[in-house]
């Protein structure tokens, strides 16, 4: 490096601008040679692993006549004679470094002088060869006559062939060619001929061949002058230009063709150059609709420059093997972020046409694919939902299972303990978080739109009151939740998970406008409704966030299906509240806070009671339905269980098999139980009675509860049915084509809801068929 300074340092003191470049291998050295152009190369004699034999050998392949000069401490006779013949052109020693400056100048100049005869001998080939291919292969015509135009001195064999006259009738008449101009460009002709002194004129025009052929001509006339500068002959060249002049108009026609679809496309047609920012050279007029921009303003901008920056690296890698892979067709889809930071969804096709003179780039198509990426997003979010959904469905099923068992059991223990007994007050605590769970499995099967919509009395109050632990895990840890309700009941007539449905996704929707944190506050309260339409006496539900709010402008459309201002999402949430919230007859609003943000208000009509009645609230809150005609577990009008009933039990699930069949033998039933349809069928065909009463749960290992009634059914057509199940009835019902022909009895049931429902349907056997 030092060593290199020096010499640079020397040539710079003598007045030069030296820009210069150390390399140590081979490959450096060709790097070098393709990156930049050289004047001179100047190399030390010994090289670490790179010697100076390999430098000259590098420079002869590469083609450049740079000179090349070696500079060493010591350099034996013999190896500096080998560099020079070699292609070295001279060397000097460092400690006579001053010859260094005079040795660069001298093969500077001489390179120059070497490369300028170089282009000389070049050009003087190509003209020769030039005017010899003129000479024997040219189909122009050429033509030489004296200065006073009387006589025609030379006319090439082209003549014939473009005007289809024999050349003796124009060597006789030279003016004879002039009789095959087309009449109307005659006179323009003559006076150009015979209207310049030196006969110098440049025209086009129209000949009429002899078979009526019409044809265009381009005709030059220069004059050739003496040494004494006058002038003696006139040269020219007529060019047939017909096909020159009809390829001409085609492209005028197909330019004009061209425009009016690049104009009018929807697509944008960029035209980039293969350069590392893919600066746009063209962009088509629709530019505008994309990008907010005229096509003025994006070209030459950097291509890369409106791609959205998650998608930068790999258009960037798309964008390489385009240039890297002339004349194929390469696709992606990506996004473009125009004016106003809006964000497109495009797909592009691009082709590398850069050895198309009349492109000379790489022509990109993009297309506007945003309503479809988002409809496509839309049907994958609702396929994930619905998967989501049957599992969730699935796990309320087993877990309904499960609770019906803790129920049973925790009744049976309930009803053999003392009334004074303290751990009855334990066992309550069971039964309510049993209830507290038939809750939670009605909100997956609300999630998995699998749930049944049991509008009822409910205090709407007591429902959101539940919600709030489950609410505040929804919120993350920087939004604060707090909650108002009013001392008074606040009935409504609803499906309460419907109602904790469309609660939770308001306040969902509170907490996606909150990313930086803030607070969301509930609050329930009865009142009148004001405005223009009075509702009356109303129970009113308001979500309040401290985001941003929601424009005026948005209003109207948040509550339409799919409509969202977030890049992810279904847009489905606040339309279910709308939906929901309407079904009940009652209104949803969206407003703004006092403090800002947004308020949404579910006014729902307050439930009135018939008079002598009032809300059975208690019930409504915990339970989804309970058999009609139930009390205390006993029918009105009639026990059959005096009979001593025959009870055949198909549950799969063990425990709960063995809880049911409790319940019912202590309230007098005989029981036969099967864990499957095929048992339940060999246990029937062993009894020497027929059973009254078929309890089978409806989905079962191997064959259904509906397939396992029907083969019962063609022996004993009397018997009566009681289907049990997890799932939802009217999923169930779509499945299960004779599922109607029996009772319907939801999990998870207490006691006095199986029992009732069992004696309900005895009775009902019993009038049917005349039984008592």
């Amino acid at each position: 490096e030092d060593d290199a300074l020096l010499l640079v340092r020397d040539l710079r003191r003598k007045g030069y601008e030296v820009g210069h470049r150390r390399v140590e291998s081979a490959p450096e050295m060709v790097r070098a040679l393709e990156e930049e152009e050289w004047d001179v190369i100047l190399c030390d004699f010994h090289l670490p692993g790179f010697g100076v034999p390999e430098a000259l050998f590098i420079l002869r392949e590469s083609g450049r006549d740079i000179p090349f000069l070696l500079v060493s401490g010591k350099v034996e006779e013999e190896a500096a004679v080998e560099a020079l013949t070699s292609g070295a052109q001279d060397f000097v020693l460092k400690d006579r470094l001053h010859r260094l400056v005079p040795a660069v100048e001298r093969e500077i100049r001489d390179a120059g002088i070497r490369r300028r005869r170089r282009e000389a001998e070049e050009e003087l080939r190509e003209s020769e060869e030039r005017f010899r291919q003129i000479a024997e292969h040219v189909r122009d015509v050429f033509w030489i006559t004296t200065p006073a135009k009387d006589r025609l001195l030379y006319l090439s064999p082209a003549f014939e062939e473009v005007w289809g006259v024999p050349r003796e009738e124009v060597y006789r008449n030279p003016l004879r060619w002039m009789e095959a101009i087309h009449p109307e460009d005659r006179g323009r002709v003559e006076a150009a001929l015979f209207g310049q002194a030196h006969g110098e004129y440049e025209e086009e025009y129209r000949i009429v061949h002899p078979d009526g052929e019409v044809r265009w001509i381009w005709d030059r006339a220069f004059p050739v002058r003496d040494e004494h500068g006058e002038v003696y002959r006139i040269v020219g060249v007529a060019e047939d230009v017909t096909e020159r002049k009809e390829a001409a108009e085609a492209v005028r026609q197909a330019d004009l063709r061209y425009r009016a679809l690049i104009e009018h496309a929807t697509d944008v047609i960029l035209i980039v150059d293969a350069d590392p920012d893919a600066t746009i050279r063209y962009a088509s007029p629709s530019a505008r609709d994309f990008l907010g921009l005229a096509p003025e303003e994006v070209r030459g901008t950097g291509g890369f420059s409106v791609v959205h920056p998650e998608d930068l690296e790999r258009v960037r890698n798309t964008y390489r093997k385009t240039v890297d892979h002339p004349g194929a067709a390469v696709r992606e889809q990506y996004r473009l972020v125009g004016e106003g930071e809006t964000v497109r969804h495009v797909e592009a096709v691009a082709r590398n046409l850069s050895d198309l003179p009349s492109v000379g780039g790489i022509v990109v198509n993009l297309r506007d694919v945003t309503e479809r990426v988002e409809l496509e997003s839309q049907v994958l979010h609702s396929q994930k939902m619905e998967a989501v959904g049957r599992l969730a469905g699935g796990v309320a099923h087993d877990f309904n299972n499960l609770l019906t068992v803790i129920e049973g059991y925790a009744q049976i223990l309930e009803q053999g303990a003392d009334p004074e007994d303290p751990r009855r007050e334990e066992l309550e605590e069971i039964r309510g978080a049993v209830r507290r769970g038939a809750a939670l499995t009605r909100q997956l099967l609300a999630f998995s739109k699998r749930q049944v919509v049991q509008p009822r009395v409910i205090d709407a109050k007591e429902v959101v009151t539940g919600m709030e632990r489950m609410l505040g895990r929804l919120l993350p840890e920087d939004v604060e939740l707090r909650t108002r309700f009013c001392s008074e009941p606040a009935p409504v007539h609803m499906d309460p998970g419907q109602l904790e449905q469309a609660v939770m996704n308001l306040v969902v929707n509170a907490r996606e406008a909150l990313p930086e944190g803030g607070r969301v506050s509930l609050s329930v309260d009865v009142g009148e409704e004001r405005g223009a339409d009075p509702r009356g006496s109303v129970v009113r539900i308001f979500v309040v966030d401290t985001g941003p709010g929601v424009p005026e402008n948005l209003r109207k459309e948040v509550f339409e299906p799919f409509f969202t201002t977030k890049e992810s999402g279904t847009g489905l949430g606040l339309a279910t509240v709308y939906g929901v919230v309407e079904g009940a007859g009652g209104v949803v609003r969206v407003g703004d806070g006092e403090a800002g943000g947004a308020v949404f208000t579910l006014s729902l009509p307050r439930w009135e009671p018939e008079e002598g009645t009032g809300p059975d609230l208690e019930g409504a809150r915990f339970r989804d339905a309970g058999p009609e005609g139930t009390d205390g577990g006993r029918a009105k009008g009639g026990d059959p269980a005096e009979g001593g009933a025959l009870v055949l039990v198909v549950e799969d699930e063990a425990a709960l098999r063995k809880v049911v069949r409790r319940h019912l033998e202590r309230s007098g039933y005989r029981v036969v139980d099967a864990a499957s349809g095929v048992e339940g069928l060999e246990k029937i065909g062993a009894l020497d009675e027929a059973v009254d009463l078929v309890l089978s749960d409806v989905v079962l290992p191997g064959m259904s509860g509906p397939d396992l009634v029907e083969r019962i059914q063609e022996c004993h057509p009397d018997v009566r049915v009681l289907f049990t199940s997890g799932y939802a009835p009217d999923e169930l019902r779509g499945r299960y084509s004779t599922l109607s022909s029996g009772a319907y009895l939801q999990k998870p049931f207490t006691s006095e809801e199986l029992l009732g429902a069992v004696r309900r349907s005895l009775l009902e056997g019993a009038a049917r068929t005349g039984r008592s």
